[in-house]
């Protein structure tokens, strides 16, 4: 059988807090997680907290238990998508990028992929 190839991505359920912040639960099509669901949460640097669009200091933990900070941007693309841009936080490099849509008054589900052209393809 020959080695087949897929693309990574995988999602991220956001509930927004009362600060304008958001507490996202997430995991990815990484066999590696075996179906762990991580956590992120994001805290909006600057505008007001009941407009999603801003940026965001962004942290989570990989499975490896190794803390990631970025910074998230989040735009609006029409009356109801939003572009997420997840990168590092230092350097400004792009992680992932991703589209994502409000649920009810509360939530945000987007879906997200690597960023770099050359990472979006997983060996297996």
């Amino acid at each position: 059988m020959a080695n087949s190839r897929r693309q990574f991505w995988g999602q991220i359920v956001y509930e927004r807090v009362g600060d304008g912040c958001f507490n996202g639960l997430w995991n990815n099509n990484d066999r590696n997680n075996e179906g762990r669901i991580l956590n992120e949460i994001a805290r909006k640097r600057d505008g007001k907290p009941d407009i999603i669009e801003g940026t965001y200091v962004s942290s989570w933990i990989e499975r490896n238990n190794e803390p990631v900070n970025a910074l998230l941007v989040i735009s609006r693309i029409n009356r109801i998508e939003y572009s997420f841009q997840w990168n590092e936080f230092e350097s400004g490099v792009s992680l992932f990028q991703g589209v994502g849509m409000e649920i009810g008054l509360n939530y945000v589900v987007v879906s997200y992929w690597f960023s770099n052209a050359d990472s979006l393809i997983l060996s297996t």
